[in-house]
């Protein structure tokens, strides 16, 4: 895996001290500008990652997962925050059935995870 890769796929410390080492000095446009055109980059590593049935696992907080499932992490984490700012701003969130759909799945799948790390019992009440 290469170094960009590493950053395009990495959640570890170093590659986001990297981003924010890089963003130091620049313009929020110019941030912005080079986010967008590394997100642009990783969904076209990922399509050619799903197009090639490669897979792998990755560490996620709450242990090893499919790389399909950090993307899933990925978009419920922005969700997330997309959807604290306009809650905030008393804003309505500005997502469709589909998205609210997945990350409501996505929430479940890490409540499931995180008790069985702890050897609770999910049930449903």
């Amino acid at each position: 895996m290469t170094a960009r890769s590493t950053l395009l796929l990495g959640s570890t410390q170093e590659s986001r001290r990297g981003w924010l080492t890089a963003s130091a000095d620049e313009s929020p446009d110019a941030t912005v500008g080079r986010f967008v055109a590394t997100t642009e980059e990783l969904l076209a590593l990922w399509r050619a990652r799903l197009a090639q049935n490669r897979r792998f696992n990755v560490r996620l907080p709450y242990g090893p997962a499919d790389w399909t499932v950090f993307a899933l992490h990925g978009f419920w984490d922005s969700w997330i925050h997309e959807r604290d700012v306009p809650l905030r701003r008393a804003d309505e969130h500005p997502a469709d059935g589909d998205a609210t759909c997945y990350a409501t799945a996505y929430r479940l799948l890490i409540a499931a995870a995180v008790a069985s790390m702890f050897g609770d019992q999910v049930s449903r009440s």
